[in-house]
């Protein structure tokens, strides 16, 4: 984990002018074969489940696989419909294969699967009178639904001064949201309380290629520089449906 303050925008895009935390996965590794795993159990039905694996496959090619499941039952009731809210529901999982046929050339592939499929988040509307924190009444669903696969290949040659690096990736995201925008049961609310129902349903899908180029400094220059240079190309397309119905 890197945390990175100062503006970060040459390196990691215009979102970061205040810092980043960088947060780099663990490389496949030529030594040896090894894993870990370990489980969770908690309240609220809490299962969470993790592992990884690092496998040699010959001298120059080594795979490492590692997945996470997570899931948990909601801490928060929609009294209404009987739907806990709050609650978690998710796979991860991701293959890294290292290709290192000379010390002076490598390449990383990478394949990452995301799918979560939970209830939405407790937010409770402002005159909703049922009591407690814990507990609320909306008379339509919350769901949340992301499908996320990203697939990336970054290509390093080492030179006496310097490192040239490609990074090449393409991600699709997909997500499904229904939620209830007025955030209250109007059967349930006073008569004086003239609030229209209000159902959203969202869908989202979001492809993006990227593609950089990067040239690195080996040594300081002058004894004092290190320097970065390189192009980024970047073409995603978002494509969202907002409907609101009023029940």
């Amino acid at each position: 984990v890197e945390v990175l303050r100062g503006p970060q925008g040459t390196l990691f895009g215009q979102n970061s002018t205040g810092g980043a935390i960088n947060i780099v996965t663990t490389a496949p590794s030529l030594d040896s074969s090894f894993g870990q795993a370990d489980l969770s159990l908690g309240d609220y039905g809490l299962v969470k489940a993790r592992a990884a694996y690092n496998l040699p496959l010959s001298d120059t090619v080594a795979m490492r696989a590692s997945f996470i499941s997570n899931k948990r039952d909601g801490f928060t009731e929609n009294l209404t419909l009987g739907q806990d809210l709050d609650d978690a529901n998710s796979l991860s999982a991701r293959v890294r294969v290292l290709y290192e046929p000379s010390d002076d050339f490598r390449a990383n592939f990478t394949a990452q699967y995301y799918d979560e499929d939970r209830n939405g988040a407790a937010q409770k509307g402002l005159i909703d009178p049922t009591p407690g924190a814990r507990q609320l009444r909306q008379d339509s669903r919350a769901d949340f639904e992301l499908t996320s696969e990203l697939y990336s290949v970054v290509l390093e040659w080492d030179f006496d001064t310097f490192t040239l690096k490609s990074l090449s990736s393409y991600q699709n995201d997909e997500v499904l949201i229904n939620r209830d925008n007025d955030r209250h049961d109007l059967a349930e609310l006073p008569p004086f309380a003239l609030l229209p129902s209000v159902y959203t349903p969202e869908t989202n899908r979001q492809p993006t290629i990227t593609q950089e180029i990067n040239l690195v400094s080996v040594e300081p220059l002058f004894g004092k520089l290190d320097w970065v240079a390189g192009l980024f190309y970047l073409d995603t397309e978002v494509e969202i449906s907002i409907r609101e119905l009023l029940d």
